[in-house]
């Protein structure tokens, strides 16, 4: 709330200056007013609250209801009942000053961005975060045309708008903002502290929202010494409450509460020990009691912030909701699962009255209703909560823009209620609350939520766009995505001309004239947005499940399978993974007792055993840090924990699919074990001895998809007339000038690259630690600086890959590819890729680091890295995003990424590998061959090509069928003894469509 007080004080002086000629019986506009302000100045809200009928009515009477004073009245009572907490009554009041202010000064008047900047604030609480958007840019349009350069009130709503895209998971964005925002206010710290305070905690908070806590602190560290040292006892206690936040995180729970003890007490001296503003530093150290399991303490304190609320709102205001969500949740975990339902059902009909059935809090707390529920072993209850909070948050996340990105997306921003959920059903099974089958098929449902991807929603959008050719349905599905590049592109172009106006530039010059334009351009944008998806919605109905895919029913999911085929989901949560397996006829389910960090450390130890070079010579001591070889046997015991119970369904398909989640999704399935290997480890000199391992590549092919709703797509809509040329290929680019230039027509033998690979070596001792053979496993989000890339970064880490142009010479001499269509060296550059006409080639081929492993960190997005420019551009940074790839044309049977290392054993890695195919889906893509770790590049062209020579022999066979018979003719080949291990022959998946080309049904028998 900007400008508040200055406001009230206002009124003061006007109400002196006016003579009454009200009776002496009645209170004059000059006495009402100046009470009013004198109670809101005084934190005494109830009392001013008191007056707002009578002085409403004095200041219709005095002015009129089209008066500017008048209009300043009504945003001075949505004020007050914001900070109440009545916020339906707030947002009524702004509206309507905001109506009469626009009429009385004008659209453009600097109180109108007062308005829309407190306005915004009640859309966030309300979860309306595109009104939000919306009302913040407008207001910061104004500001702009107003304000002068770096003014604090114009920064300061920037901070809220960051604040606005933290909430929306645009964390990039947030980022960039508020570095150039922080740059902004620095040279004036010492006379806005408050600012300072408030961009350095919205940072640090945008840093915590993304689990970077070790960033986050000395920022927020900074940001609590600047309150101290300008005595600002209000900003203190937040930053105090930041602080704490970030260091309890980072298990330093006893610092966090000598802090959160701290702003508690800085509010009681204040404020006094029953101010409101209490609330919040209660209910943060009963919390941070509980991390400590002082239970008794915590519940203390969260009963006086319950008095508070209570005394200060009155029982049933939006207020009292949070500590009483926080005693429910305080009981259960002390045992007193009975004691906490009262509070938790109060906590939730509250909720529904005041923020309605699909708020976030509320469906919170009926999500923890079912926690205690299933705590007191009472499952009828705690599955009717489950299903009321789960589908709670799918009617809101019908609500959500497509357009403004999946990361917004309720389910995944709640995803938790669904993961408890499972688990209760799990549990129901086993006491046999209902039918195992039925509450089977509801978990199916239920786990789909949350496991649709990027990827998933992006082969809807694919096969609605290019299945129908020139349909009208086509043409009004690019029209829809071309508007949803345009909002997009032009939001940017806003942010820019706000930048350029916040100048010293007079009203009315060309910064304001830009920044108006462009202003008009966006609403335009959205205009022509709803009006589009009015007409898809109305004129082919069945494109909203097509492109906001849904999950699909057993029964329904059933349908799609081939006879010789099964379809197995694997919903990986933090206390357990459930697994789904059917078939055309068969459906079973199970969970398994594995916690989410047990699972992924179980798979990162397989991930590091497979992807490393097995022909480096064995150390002549041991040491405790060396990679073991790959170990059967607990992939054996993985594939019988995970799969064994439904093995009566997977083993009698031909050919498998298999939806993952979480670590799940780094996990190439081909290297399961199905049967119990020979005792005792592989020694090195003894490889040959993996052959006779009983692999899962061996029963039957495997196929990765997305997401369960993908297989209705793929399957509905069979693929277009194949483009004419076989291939264009991408690799060897230049990262470092130092290094020799790949000619297209010129192959290096193996002493020419070793020495151009020293003389790169050389030139750059910092890569050094990088082998010339492997592929980037770098968090690709550090390559990025806010929305930018880092080129120094990219050329200090990226080796050099000379010998990705010799694979892509064999692949494109084994398809009868053209010279002309290889870019090697300094042609396989983004300018390269974005001018060439990519959906003549029916494979596309990129053999170049891929920046997928590592954790996100909200910025940045996966890529791949492609030859560097001396100086980055709009059209050329060395990195190809997924939103670039988004953008390109293409009619690929093949898109091929011998780059991809999705070595995060969390998933986060194969996550990224997931938005880039989602990109490339999206582009045009049927199917994607995906390497998971860094691979021999021998062992790539072999496999490469030998699975499109299969696929050639035998269309029918499918693409899965091809990958596996190329995997086992590689794996059986002793020419070389290393092809027996896994690591060598199990890199490459398919993702999508793993059956025949061109053909929407699979075929009888591939075996």
């Amino acid at each position: 709330m900007r400008a508040l007080i200055v406001l009230l004080l206002g009124l003061v002086v006007l109400g002196a200056a006016i003579t009454s000629s009200a009776s002496a019986q009645a209170p004059t506009y000059e006495q009402l007013n100046a009470q009013f302000s004198a109670h809101f100045r005084a934190n005494r809200q109830a009392e001013a609250a008191t007056l707002m009928p009578a002085l409403e009515a004095a200041s219709r009477a005095r002015f009129g209801p089209a008066h500017k004073t008048y209009a300043d009245l009504l945003y001075s009572f949505g004020s007050l009942e914001s900070l109440r907490g009545n916020l339906p009554f707030a947002e009524q009041q702004y509206l309507s000053a905001l109506a009469i202010m626009e009429q009385a000064v004008g659209p453009n008047h600097r109180d109108i961005s007062d308005i829309l900047s407190d306005l915004a604030q009640i859309y966030i609480e309300t979860d309306r975060l595109a009104e939000a958007e919306a009302a913040y840019r407008r207001s910061q349009s104004i500001d702009a045309r107003t304000l002068p350069a770096n003014d604090p009130a114009a920064l300061g709503s920037i901070n809220n708008f960051a604040i606005l895209l933290g909430l929306q998971n645009r964390f990039g964005e947030a980022e960039d903002l508020l570095r150039r925002t922080l740059a902004a206010a620095e040279p004036a710290a010492a006379r806005n502290p408050g600012l300072m305070v408030s961009l350095l905690g919205t940072l640090g908070a945008n840093y915590m929202r993304q689990l970077r806590f070790a960033e986050a602190e000395p920022l927020l560290a900074r940001s609590l010494a600047l309150s101290e040292r300008y005595n600002a006892p209000r900003a203190t206690g937040t930053a105090l409450v930041n602080l704490a936040n970030a260091r309890k995180n980072l298990g330093r729970i006893e610092d966090a509460i000598a802090l959160l003890q701290r702003a508690l007490a800085i509010e009681s001296q204040t404020n006094g020990t029953d101010h409101p503003n209490l609330i919040s530093s209660l209910n943060n150290l009963g919390t941070a009691y509980v991390d400590l399991q002082r239970y008794a303490e915590a519940e203390t304190l969260y009963r006086r912030a319950l008095a508070i609320a209570e005394t200060r709102f009155g029982p049933a205001n939006s207020r009292v909701a949070i500590p009483l969500q926080n005693l429910g949740d305080v009981m259960i975990k002390s045992g007193r699962h009975a004691d906490a339902e009262p509070f938790l059902a109060r906590a939730y009909d509250v909720n529904l009255a005041t923020r309605g059935p699909t708020a976030p809090l509320t469906i919170q707390t009926q999500s923890t209703r079912g926690l205690a529920a299933a705590a007191g072993n009472n499952f009828g209850a705690a599955l009717r909560f489950g299903r009321e909070a789960t589908g709670a948050i799918v009617a809101r996340s019908r609500a959500v823009d497509a357009a403004r990105g999946v990361n917004a997306s309720p389910v995944l921003q709640q995803r938790y209620v669904f993961d408890d959920h499972l688990t209760r059903l799990a549990a129901a099974a086993v006491a046999r609350t209902e039918p195992s089958d039925e509450l089977g098929r509801e978990a199916f449902m239920v786990a789909q939520w949350p496991a649709q991807s990027q990827a998933g929603a992006a082969i809807q959008q694919m096969a609605a766009r290019f299945s129908e050719g020139d349909s009208p349905l086509a043409a009004l599905v690019r029209e829809a995505q071309d508007l949803d590049t345009r909002w997009l592109a032009t939001e940017a172009r806003f942010k820019t001309a706000l930048e350029q106006t916040s100048g010293a530039k007079p009203a009315g010059g060309r910064g304001d004239n830009d920044l108006a334009k462009v202003t008009a351009e966006l609403a335009g944008i959205e205009q022509r947005q709803g009006v589009a998806r009015t007409r898809l919605a109305g004129e082919f109905p069945g494109y909203a499940a097509l492109t906001r895919p849904q999950p699909l029913a057993v029964d329904a999911t059933q349908r799609l399978l081939g006879a010789d085929e099964a379809l197995v989901f694997l919903y990986v949560a933090p206390a357990q993974t459930t697994v789904f397996a059917l078939s055309r006829t068969g459906f079973a389910w199970h969970a398994v007792p594995i916690t989410q960090a047990a699972l992924a450390g179980q798979v990162q130890r397989l991930r590091a055993s497979l992807d490393f070079d097995v022909s480096t010579p064995t150390p002549a001591v041991p040491t405790a840090t060396a990679t073991p070889l790959f170990d059967a046997h607990e992939a054996h015991a993985l594939f019988k924990s995970l799969l064994g119970p439904a093995d009566h369904i997977i083993a009698k398909a031909e050919h498998v699919m298999i939806v993952p989640t979480g670590s799940l999704s780094s996990m190439p399935f081909q290297v399961l074990v199905t049967a119990e290997p020979p005792p005792g480890p592989v020694p090195r000199n003894e490889l040959p001895r993996y052959r006779d391992v009983a692999w899962l590549a061996k029963r039957q092919a495997t196929s990765v998809l997305p997401a369960i709703a993908s297989l209705g797509a793929l399957r509905s809509h069979a693929a277009g007339s194949p483009a004419p040329e076989p291939l264009i290929g991408f690799g060897d680019p230049v990262f470092h000038k130092t290094a020799p230039p790949t000619a297209a027509g010129a192959p290096r033998s193996a002493t020419d690259r070793i020495t151009a690979e020293s003389k790169v070596a050389a030139a750059s001792q910092q890569i050094t630690a990088f082998a010339t053979k492997s592929r980037s496993t770098r968090t690709y989000s550090s390559y990025f600086r806010g929305a930018n890339t880092d080129l120094a970064a990219l050329r200090q880490s990226l080796a050099p890959l000379p010998e990705t142009a010799d694979e892509l010479r064999a692949v494109a001499g084994r398809l009868g590819a053209r010279t002309e269509h290889l870019k090697l060296g300094a042609a396989a550059s983004e300018v390269t890729v974005k001018g060439l006409d990519l959906a003549r080639y029916r494979v596309v081929y990129f053999a170049t680091h891929g920046l997928v492993a590592g954790e996100l960190q909200g910025f940045g997005e996966p890529s791949l890295a492609l030859t560097i420019p001396d100086v980055a551009t709009a059209l050329d940074d060395g990195l190809l995003t997924s939103s670039e790839i988004a953008a390109l044309k293409l009619r690929a049977d093949w898109v091929v990424l011998s780059a991809c290392n999705t070595a995060a054993g969390d998933g986060t890695g194969a996550d990224a590998l997931s938005g880039l195919a989602r990109s490339f889906f999206y582009a045009g893509a049927r199917a994607l061959l995906v390497t998971h770790w860094a691979v021999d590049s021998r062992a790539a062209v072999s496999l490469t090509t030998s699975t499109f020579g299969e696929l050639d022999k035998a269309p029918a066979i499918g693409r899965a069928e091809a990958l596996r018979r190329s995997m086992l003719a590689l794996m059986q080949d002793a020419s070389d003894p290393h092809n027996a291990y896994p690591g060598i022959w199990a890199p490459f998946v398919v993702v999508g469509e793993g059956g025949p080309i061109g053909l929407s049904e699979p075929s009888a028998s591939r075996r």
